[in-house]
This record gives C-alpha cells, structure tokens and sequence, in this order.
C-alpha cells in the first residue's frame, strides 16, 4: 500500500522514540546485574514505560505498511498508554530518591493510589476513556475523561516537581563545589523532563493540520530522553579507578 510522507514521518519518528526507550531499558538492565546499584533497575523500568508510549503508533504503522489496514483502537490505546502511570511512579520515586529522599514513600503511596485509579478507568470503562481520531490514513487518539486529568497532572508533576527539582540539586550541588561531571549529569536529566514535557504537550495539543510540528515535538522529546538516560548513567570513574589499582599491584 502506497502510503503518504505525513504516515512515514509519523510512524518512523514513533519507533524511534520506542527503540529509544527499549535500548536504554536493557542497556541500564545490564548495567544494573553489573554493577548492582540500587536505583538502575528503577531507571531500566522507566525507559522501558517512556518507550511504550508510542508503541501504538509504532504499531499501527507497521500493520497500515503490510495489511493496508490501522489497529483496533482500543488495543492502539492499551498498548500505548498502560505503563503512562506507571513510568509517573517510578520517576517520582527516582526523584525523591535523589533530592527528597524524606518523602519519597509518601509520594510513592500518592502515585500509587493515582495508578491504581487510573487503571479502573482504563480497563473497566475504555469507551470512556479515549476518542479515536480517524487521519486519512493512520488512526490516532485522545485521551478523555479521568484519564485525560490524570495523564495531565502526571506531565505537570513532571515540569514542576521532577525536572525542576534535579535542576535546583544542581545549582546547589555546583554552589557547594561538587564535582563537573555531577552536576552536570543531574543538569542533563533535569532539562531532559523539561525537553520530554514540551514534547508531549506539542504533540498533544497542536492540531493534525500542524503535522510537521507534531514532529518536531516528537524530535525535542527524542532528545530529551538522551539527555535524562545518559545523566542518568553510571559514571565510567569506577572503571578507570579499578584499571588504576590492577596497575599498581
């Protein structure tokens, strides 16, 4: 099936995000069993949640190229916005793990309850749920109703709490001299949520008449995500110092 520039730029630019997402899940996964530190695995998991949200157009764009037709759209919607919550747990608790450790149980058990809620909504009422957007080719959705709140504190928690929050670690952490590569990786994942936000509000919000700004969203979002994995990711010091101690023995 001969299919349109707008459907290719749509799915090729979905499945980037999601390998983004899925090479970091496994890449932090291999980390972790090398490394055993406690928060890898916890990062592992919200690449993995950050991939799946453009899995349902990922999808789709693969069944249109091979069979000509989209997918059911509440499988398009499940597959695509299950983990939503669940990534907004686990970067909480990441955050409050960083630079509120105090709290983080406390919103831990928060996010919780809003998943919990979230997903009652999903899977007892999905005609609820969503409104299908038929394209001229590709089928999109739009989240509704209680989902569609939740999804949206959940994105300003993200702007307000999280990024802001490795932000002011950083500017704290430079005050007091902390090392250049520190401060720099907490800056990274502090303006990677900020990039990752602006992101998904782009392609939330501005009209399918707009198509070539949906992208560049989805570009600034991709880029976001390299910036929070790669703050995120062990530093190689470890290794060098390791190297150092074999030598001198």
């Amino acid at each position: 099936m001969a299919l349109s520039l707008q459907t290719y730029l749509n799915g090729i630019t979905a499945w980037i995000i999601v390998i983004i997402g899925f090479t970091y899940y496994v890449v932090f996964l291999v980390k972790y069993f090398q490394r055993k530190k406690p928060l890898l695995p916890y990062v592992s998991l919200a690449a993995l949640c950050l991939g799946t949200f453009y899995l349902g157009p990922g999808i789709t764009f693969l069944k249109l190229v091979f069979t000509g037709t989209n997918l059911d759209p509440t499988l398009y919607f499940m597959i695509s916005y299950t983990l939503n919550p669940v990534g907004t747990l686990i970067v909480v608790y990441l955050g409050f793990s960083i630079f509120q450790p105090k709290y983080k149980n406390q919103a831990s058990y928060f996010y919780l309850i809003l998943l919990a809620v979230y997903w009652v909504f999903m899977f007892v009422w999905p005609e609820n749920a969503f409104e299908t957007i038929a394209g001229e080719e590709m089928l999109d959705t739009n989240l509704a109703g209680v989902i569609r709140i939740i999804t949206a504190f959940n994105i300003l928690t993200v702007l307000l709490v999280v990024s802001t929050g490795f932000i002011r670690l950083a500017i704290k952490m430079k005050k007091k001299g902390a090392p250049k590569g520190d401060v720099t990786q907490l800056f990274m994942i502090g303006f990677g949520w900020l990039l990752f936000v602006i992101g998904a509000i782009t392609d939330a919000i501005i009209p399918a008449s707009l198509f070539y700004f949906i992208i560049a969203g989805r570009i600034v979002m991709a880029i976001g995500y390299f910036m929070i994995f790669e703050g995120f990711m062990p530093p190689k010091q470890e290794k060098i110092s390791k190297k150092q101690e074999d030598e001198s023995e």
